[in-house]
């Protein structure tokens, strides 16, 4: 995903003289560069546009490759950097391109795990925390995972101990001598068993034994995005609408600045 901006300056350089002719490659590529970075900004308007609360990861996505008098050719593009979590250029692909979604890291660990059912996708249960930014916050996803000890061999030590675990549920007894969960505990249904009354996902249980039932995370079958983030479409109107402004503005600026 990515789009590479350059400029054909040979029907400018018919109409300039012996001075402003020279300056044309230095100008053109400083114009493509501030196109460039107007299309990232209108690229990040758009994201706020079509994307409910994006956060700042996503807002910051855009990359750009400036032009140089030698290449005038600049390249915007959405990252593809994992050092921060998954690429951006990876789960913005089906908002530019539609089609399903890619899986997420926990939803790959809880299906190696067996949990979570190959295929489907997690979603929000009623009783999964939201941030301010509508999504689960990735503590919570980590304390699943370690709670149902999901992480890989490498990461075993994250995993929670089962003395951790019978903290987390502060098991007591109510007044009437019933056992009661005081804290939380967490289980997988899979729509088998005792839990065939349950849709599939991973619920969490509380109360006198364990009555309260709470889905936190539900598993989908694959979710279809519809092309929602034109991402060529803005970055073409952008250097369409403000090249020759920029053009113009750098190649004044190139001419008074000539020796």
């Amino acid at each position: 995903m990515n789009l590479d901006i350059k400029i054909d300056s040979k029907a400018i350089e018919r109409q300039l003289d012996d001075l402003a002719r020279k300056q044309i490659p230095f100008a053109t590529a400083m114009a493509i560069n501030d196109v460039s970075r107007h299309a990232r900004t209108d690229l990040r308007d758009t994201m706020q546009s079509v994307f409910e609360n994006p956060v700042p990861y996503t807002l910051n996505s855009v990359r750009l490759k400036l032009a140089t008098k030698a290449r005038p050719v600049a390249t915007v593009a959405i990252s593809d950097d994992p050092d921060k979590g998954i690429p951006p250029a990876k789960y913005l692909s089906p908002e530019i391109l539609g089609g399903p979604r890619n899986h997420k890291r926990f939803e790959k660990a809880l299906q190696i795990k067996g949990i979570m059912p190959a295929g489907t996708y997690a979603v929000p249960g009623d009783g999964a925390p939201i941030n301010g930014n509508g999504n689960i916050p990735g503590s919570f996803l980590v304390r699943l995972l370690s709670y149902f000890q999901a992480f890989s061999e490498t990461g075993y030590r994250a995993n929670m101990t089962q003395k951790r675990i019978a903290k987390l549920a502060k098991v007591g007894v109510s007044t009437r001598g019933y056992k009661k969960i005081n804290g939380v505990v967490y289980f997988a249904a899979n729509g088998r068993g005792k839990t065939v009354h349950l849709a599939p996902g991973i619920y969490a249980k509380s109360g006198t034994h364990g009555a309260i039932i709470t889905p936190v995370i539900l598993f989908v079958q694959s979710p279809t995005y519809k092309a929602r983030f034109p991402f060529g479409a803005v970055v073409e109107e952008s250097v369409e609408k403000n090249f020759d402004r920029f053009m113009r503005a750098r190649l004044d600026q190139a001419i008074a600045t000539a020796k």
